[in-house]
């Protein structure tokens, strides 16, 4: 069955050329208010010979949306925004039909653009500035004061790290939008972090200033929303049959308005038209600086767009623990990764481990498919190819994987986090590779990672879930015999992401390091050896945290810390004190949106190294360690869309270490053999 993913789970809010803004057939739309529809399940036979698997979409939709009794919103008006933002064709689609010359494409899509223009009618509209992206240079052809109408449904951000990736190789416009009535879709999306903003079919934009140009590479085109029309009706519903009534008329206002005549533009969803922004109460940006901010935001995605490749070595030592940069007389090989090979994966994969789980002595995979809610196994041949997968069903909407010895039979057993289904799932494994039917252990509120340890010293292998919207994580005490205890939870950050597991205060006792993605920080729980905890102690980290991991960076035999900040495009260092304190961060840049991160050595010089997964990128960064706490600037190797989870072990037998990511927006796992020499 043919299977077509969208490159990066983020490219709503960018487009390749202009035209995808502006061509459009401007007769309005007439029909779908007219249609009975409910439910998404409606919709499934109309849009199946356009988007493959969209029953399963529309299925993974309705179960992992954002929806409570309290909701204005339905569940499925819900799950169609839900739908909208998952990694799919159903977007990109939508908007093929919408800009389409003939009207008769998008008739298969009403039932669909009812639901969704229902769903968005019921949201509040915001005054709030936007970002969108052109990998082109547009800015060059756009006039002061010049007013363009955007057909189809805009996706935009208020996190400008977002569309970072859509300025084009060589040169790329950022359009800075002052939006009237946007519509805030966050707590709707697959992806709430990229803080999304929809702008209407039929989007009326006019150019604020003269565009600005960096050296005729990048350029920042500001754009004021405006009102073309405006309906005194609060219900989507209720204005279908109402008569427009134009409240701003220019010389070059087009005539008819697309979409439907009376929904051209989403202020008809507020019984009061939005005013836009006076210069008196526009966002900072734009006030009277914006020009040398402009100009220094310039330099930053230039920096990002142009390949300045002035390769050296940066080093960055950690507060009170300098030592001199290590001489050359260390051996270590001359360090670089084959082209990555990809293999078939189920849809979604977020997470990768690798063991050897069928005795042959070769580094086999297993990987977590998000969307497919199943674990994937790729068994290894031993010379860095691997066997097609085998599935495995588990509870809905797997986040993460992860590896133990639940039962003392020295195999490797395996526990997954239900992102979607507040479980976890226990696999015994066999020697011969396979595993005993899942058992499920309930959790708190959207369980997305764990680690496992043995935080009560009784030589058994236990469990902790960092449960995301609980706010806190979950202490499963095991029994030596593959069951465990039911959770005790212990307080984290705001929306507690990664976990990882160390001794921080030299008492031989497992503590806890948990990144929280909305408090911006990382929580330190140290243990009592009873499997209980120490309220946190948190540190300040980047823009939104999402992975750790643990090494000693600096040799001083004490456990330091390394973060991803995925707002921030960095990775943060900290530095252990050996009493359970550390330093504050030192950050290095990473890709954009760095996403996973593990450790190894892979030149060979038995100092740690660091591997990043850059999730809107697609790509990795390892930072080669010099053994002091600092390390080079990043070597960036090219994976598939959406890299998330990484596994670092050796696929070829050759001694060197190698990495298996997973491509969470191209349904692939990427291995890279190292060939290091």
């Amino acid at each position: 069955m043919k299977q077509e993913l969208i490159p990066t789970r983020s490219n709503r809010y960018g487009n390749k050329t202009v035209e995808e803004l502006n061509e459009a057939n401007l007769s309005p739309i007439h029909g779908y208010e007219d249609l009975n529809i409910t439910t998404l399940e409606e919709i499934i036979e109309r849009l199946a010979p356009f988007v493959d698997d969209i029953q399963k979409y529309v299925h993974c939709a309705k179960q992992n949306c954002s929806h409570s009794s309290s909701d204005t919103l339905t569940l499925d008006e819900s799950a169609a925004i839900y739908l909208y933002t998952m990694s799919t064709p159903v977007f990109s689609r939508l908007n093929d039909a919408l800009r389409a010359k003939n009207r008769d494409a998008l008739k298969p899509w009403f039932g669909f653009l009812k639901l969704f223009m229902s769903a968005l009618g019921k949201l509040p509209s915001s005054s709030i500035t936007v970002w969108r992206a052109i990998a082109a240079d547009v800015g060059s052809s756009l006039l002061e004061d010049e007013a363009k109408i955007w057909w189809s449904v805009n996706s935009s951000t208020t996190a400008i790290n977002v569309v970072e990736a859509y300025l084009g190789d060589t040169s790329g416009t950022l359009f800075a939008i002052d939006a009237i009535d946007g519509k805030n879709i966050s707590n709707y999306s697959t992806f709430p972090e990229e803080k999304e903003v929809v702008l209407m079919p039929g989007t009326r934009v006019r150019v604020k200033s003269k565009p600005l140009s960096y050296k005729n590479v990048l350029w920042i085109v500001h754009l004021s929303q405006e009102t073309t029309q405006s309906v005194d009706t609060s219900n989507i519903v209720d204005s279908i049959h109402t008569v427009n009534h134009s409240t701003h008329s220019t010389p070059d206002s087009p005539s008819i308005f697309p979409i439907l005549e009376d929904l051209s533009n989403p202020s008809i969803f507020e019984n009061s038209p939005i005013l836009p922004p006076s210069e008196d109460n526009a966002p900072k940006f734009y006030q009277s600086s914006r020009r040398q901010i402009i100009v220094i935001t310039s330099i930053i995605f230039v920096s990002c767009i142009i390949a300045v490749t002035v390769i050296c070595s940066v080093t960055l030592s950690p507060l009170s623990k300098q030592q001199s940069i290590p001489s050359n007389t260390v051996t270590r090989c001359n360090f670089s990764f084959a082209p990555m090979v990809p293999y078939t994966t189920g849809v979604g994969p977020l997470s990768v481990v690798s063991d050897d789980f069928n005795g042959d002595n070769r580094s086999d995979v297993i990987i977590a498919n998000f969307v497919d809610s199943t674990i994937g196994i790729l068994l290894g041949l031993g010379n860095g190819s691997f066997l097609p997968q085998t599935t495995i069903p588990t509870m809905r909407s797997p986040s993460e994987i992860v590896l133990g010895d639940f039962n003392g039979d020295n195999q490797s057993d395996l526990v997954v986090t239900n992102f979607g289904n507040n479980t976890i799932s226990i696999f015994v494994g066999h020697d011969d590779g396979s595993f005993s039917p899942q058992a499920t252990y309930p959790t708190d509120n959207s369980p997305f990672s764990a680690v496992v340890g043995d935080f009560n010293n009784d030589n058994r292998t236990d469990i902790v879930v960092a449960n995301e919207y609980s706010n806190n994580i979950g202490v499963f005490l095991g029994y030596g015999n593959g069951s465990f205890t039911a959770q005790t939870t212990f307080t984290t950050g705001i929306r507690p992401l990664g976990v990882a597991v160390g001794d921080f205060n030299n008492d031989n006792k497992s503590d806890l390091a948990v990144v929280n993605i909305d408090s911006h920080s990382v929580s330190i729980f140290l243990n009592y050896g009873n499997g209980t905890f120490t309220t946190q102690t948190t540190f300040a980290t980047g823009n939104s945290p999402t992975a750790i991991a643990i090494s000693d960076f600096n040799d001083d035999n004490q456990t330091d810390l390394v973060v991803t900040n995925q707002d921030s495009g960095t990775i943060s260092l900290f530095y252990g004190y050996g009493n359970g304190n550390f330093s504050t961060q030192i950050t290095l840049p990473a890709g954009l949106r760095p996403y996973g991160v593990s450790t190894g050595d892979f030149n060979g010089d038995n100092r740690k190294d660091i591997v990043v997964t850059n999730y809107s990128s697609n790509n990795t960064s390892v930072f080669l360690g010099f053994g002091n706490g600092s390390f080079s600037t990043q070597i960036v190797f090219p994976v598939r869309a959406g890299a998330s989870g990484v596994a670092v072990a050796d696929f070829n037998g050759d001694g060197r270490q190698d990495l298996a990511v997973t491509n969470d927006n191209n349904a692939t796992v990427s291995i890279l053999l190292n060939t290091c020499q």
